[in-house]
């Protein structure tokens, strides 16, 4: 097995099937368009954001959460058919920011908003090799890893942004550890765009008493909440949020098979109705900020372990975290590689097979990546004693030094 196995037969081997997975998630959601002349079908989840950045070109914000203006939008510029729309539910800007795209033919900004998801996971690769020695050793294996992972190749392909999220917080994390905590609290206020990202984390810098990152947040977050105000009116935050509530409770019931937090799995199984394990998947959420929140106002964790335990509660704590959301769950992942005491490369093909489960989602009625997330988030529960002490040993053997 060895001889077979040699070192240069892996590299290229690797990279063969790096250059097949590269080339699959370009070109794969354009072959039908190519073959046939339709691009039914083309984009996913992008048709929401085009579409919303339609009625953002016209100006119309007063009906950007009406059913019938955001089908009438995706029906025109889009290749939705048949009466369907995928709901938008994102603040004002964020339709403002896509009208860029959907101000060009769909599928030539399909094809940019691809190419941009697949350069921000190229950057949070590129800056996590500035943090885990790891990463910087063999970048090409931590694309193929990620590329490989079925929830980010969907995010790629499938017209989502959580490509941006894991970016973001890639950035932050580096922000951080240069001690550069206003532009990091700057930066992290761009996680504002999705709500149930951006309001948790500017909550873990307030209790970590990071108060010039917290400043930060704040500078970008009055920005942010300015722009919104400017497009929709200064009481914008009132129809965005009932919205929101009547998206959540409509999509338990049409996206359930897709949730993969712990609500979100429990909601799929009562149909949004609150029965005893909805409300005790609730309480669960509320013990995952908590404990969130604890982590993070300990004194002398490190980084990397207070951006895992963020990344992990980002999934388990929220109410509404889709299938794809979890390819945030790999940067946890990237630090329990960098802090693993043996190889675990074959743990990562396993990971990544495993997580093609994904695809029977609809034909089970649930969602295989919320045990994924779980057996992630539980490896960073079970190691997370170990990270702690340590963070207070070398502390407390700085303190001594000095």
């Amino acid at each position: 097995m060895t001889r077979l196995l040699t070192d240069w037969r892996k590299q290229t081997y690797g990279r063969a099937v790096l250059i097949a997975l590269v080339l699959s998630s370009v070109l794969a959601p354009f072959w039908p368009a190519l073959t046939s002349q339709s691009d039914e079908g083309l984009g996913g989840d992008f048709t929401a954001f085009y579409g919303a950045g339609m009625l953002a070109n016209e100006g119309d914000y007063e009906v950007l959460y009406t059913e019938d203006a955001q089908l009438a939008a995706q029906t025109e510029g889009t290749p939705m058919e048949g009466g369907k729309f995928l709901y938008f539910s994102y603040p004002p800007a964020v339709a403002m920011t896509y009208g860029f795209l959907a101000a060009m033919p769909y599928v030539q900004a399909y094809a940019i908003h691809l190419g941009f998801m697949f350069g921000m996971l190229l950057g949070a690769i590129a800056i996590g090799g500035t943090l885990l020695p790891k990463i910087k050793a063999s970048p090409e294996r931590a694309l193929l890893i990620a590329l490989g992972f079925w929830p980010m190749r969907q995010v790629i392909v499938g017209g989502s942004n959580t490509a941006f999220t894991l970016f973001v917080l890639v950035v932050i994390w580096r922000l951080l550890e240069s001690e550069k905590d206003l532009s990091a609290g700057l930066v992290a206020s761009l996680l504002l765009f999705k709500p149930t990202f951006g309001l948790p984390f500017l909550a873990v810098l307030f209790v970590s008493r990071r108060w010039r990152a917290l400043g930060g947040g704040a500078i970008g977050g009055a920005v942010y909440f300015a722009v919104n105000s400017a497009l929709a009116g200064v009481g914008w935050v009132v129809p965005w949020w009932d919205q929101a509530q009547r998206f959540g409770e409509k999509d338990a019931i049409i996206n359930g098979p897709a949730a993969s937090s712990i609500l979100g799995f429990a909601q799929n199984f009562s149909k949004a109705e609150w029965t005893w394990y909805a409300i005790v998947a609730a309480g669960l959420l509320v013990v995952v900020w908590l404990g969130t929140a604890w982590i993070w106002s300990r004194p002398n964790v490190d980084l990397a372990t207070l951006m895992a335990v963020f990344a992990v509660a980002s999934i388990w704590g929220s109410p509404h975290a889709m299938s794809h959301e979890i390819a945030v769950l790999l940067l946890p992942v990237a630090v329990l590689v960098q802090r693993a005491k043996r190889p675990v490369g074959h743990w990562l093909v396993v990971m990544d097979i495993a997580s093609w489960f994904g695809l029977a989602m609809i034909a089970l009625g649930w969602a295989p990546s919320f045990f994924m997330a779980m057996v992630i988030g539980g490896l960073v529960l079970r190691e997370l004693p170990r990270w702690m002490a340590r963070s207070s040993a070398d502390a407390t053997e700085l303190v001594s030094s000095a």
